[in-house]
């Protein structure tokens, strides 16, 4: 999905390539019947929303939990575990103070389980959780896609002022 809440499907044809790389493309589109869009290499890709920081999150793939700010956009698990303690990169601890499920229901179930954290400034989905789940995550130039038996079930994009990959 797009920021905008649309689903789309994109093509990335570098500058100058040749044209019998775009026939392929739209010979491939006219067989699968799907609606493709080709981008030139050079365009940025999507950019973050409004409001980005309460309903994205960036795939974080060193994550070993998914977790997320306390105003973050999620429901409240039914059953609630006790709180986790986590280390963070620079030796500190924080704890976190709910369990939460993500508003992402093509994930499996055991893929949207997280939990908010006060105090973090971005939300974070785990590649851990995700694999673990039976997802496939694919880090590309302009995206991350997310696969679950064989379907793309997300998709997010290259934050280009961090160089890391949302999803929303």
């Amino acid at each position: 999905n797009t920021p905008d809440g649309t689903e789309r499907e994109w093509w990335v044809v570098p500058a100058g390539e040749s044209t019998d790389l775009v026939n392929n493309i739209n010979s491939i589109k006219n067989k699968t019947n799907i609606n493709h869009n080709i981008i030139p290499k050079d365009n940025p890709g999507c950019t973050n929303p409004p409001n980005y920081k309460n309903t994205t999150a960036f795939i974080d793939s060193a994550a070993s939990l998914t977790l997320l700010q306390q105003q973050a956009v999620c429901k409240l698990a039914l059953v609630q575990e006790r709180n986790k303690t986590l280390g963070t990169p620079n030796g500190s601890e924080m704890q976190t103070s709910k369990t939460i499920e993500l508003l992402l229901p093509k994930l499996p179930p055991p893929a949207r389980k997280g939990y908010t954290v006060p105090g973090i400034t971005n939300n974070l989905v785990s590649v851990a959780e995700l694999c673990d789940a039976g997802c496939t995550v694919f880090f590309h130039k302009h995206g991350v896609d997310i696969s679950y038996k064989g379907e793309i079930i997300g998709r997010g994009w290259c934050n280009r002022p961090s160089r890391l990959w949302r999803i929303s």
